[in-house]
């Protein structure tokens, strides 16, 4: 899943849709891999930090 860094305003809250697809369809969330596109400045690093850090709490690596 590409996604936009200044997109995600809460990681929590954003990806809830996505879960919720995935197994609606049957499709393992534990094979989802989130990409951080590279035409987006960050503009927020510590932003930036919590989002990694959250999906990571949630089981992604």
């Amino acid at each position: 899943i590409n996604f936009l860094p200044n997109a995600v305003y809460e990681p929590e809250a954003c990806i809830q849709s996505t879960l919720e697809t995935s197994r609606r369809v049957g499709w393992p969330t534990e094979r989802l891999n989130f990409e951080i596109t590279e035409t987006e400045r960050v503009v927020d690093r510590a932003h930036m930090r919590s989002i990694i850090d959250s999906y990571r709490r949630m089981g992604f690596t």
